[in-house]
């Protein structure tokens, strides 16, 4: 069962900064839900694992991609935001 939660937080992390950008809202969402879901089965420390393991790097990967491309960044920016909660 982690492995299956695992894949799909994975797949789903990194689908969010390759969808397209109307599609990026809703799909955050849906990481979010299932972020909050994760801390009750399997549990908290799955949960930060998650968010240590599949999050951040996606989220650094982001950065890393719209610091050489600025027109990516005008169109991803608010969607960045959304996603770290600002």
């Amino acid at each position: 069962l982690i492995q299956v939660w695992i894949l799909l937080l994975e797949q789903l992390t990194a689908a969010v900064s390759n969808c397209p950008r109307q599609h990026q809202p809703p799909t955050l969402e849906l990481l979010f839900e299932l972020l909050r879901e994760v801390t009750k089965i399997p549990g908290p420390g799955f949960a930060i694992f998650s968010v240590i393991q599949l999050l951040l790097p996606v989220m650094s990967l982001w950065l890393q991609r719209s610091h050489g491309d600025h027109s990516y960044w005008d169109i991803a920016a608010a969607n960045f935001k959304h996603a770290i909660g600002l």
